[in-house]
């Protein structure tokens, strides 16, 4: 499996993808604003600089991580 888990560098996306991890994905692909936040522990971890609010950031995302069979989208906004 290989996976894209947005809001990847905190909370339940942090969980998901060492979740992920641990049970043998090939590769996750984790997606946060400031990729050094995502403290990678493992090789197979790829940080992935991602912005959901900002189109460009979501199409070099979709074309860098291409491969993917799962994605979890973990982070959003909410306005109101």
């Amino acid at each position: 499996m290989w996976a894209l888990v947005t809001g990847a560098n905190r909370g339940l996306g942090s969980h998901f993808v060492r979740h992920f991890s641990a049970a043998g994905a090939k590769k996750v692909y984790a997606g946060a604003r400031d990729p050094l936040s995502v403290g990678v522990t493992d090789d197979r971890i790829v940080p992935v600089k991602l912005d959901i609010t900002l189109e460009g950031q979501v199409l070099a995302a979709a074309e860098a991580c291409s491969d993917v069979d799962l994605l979890i989208n973990n982070a959003g906004i909410m306005e109101g």
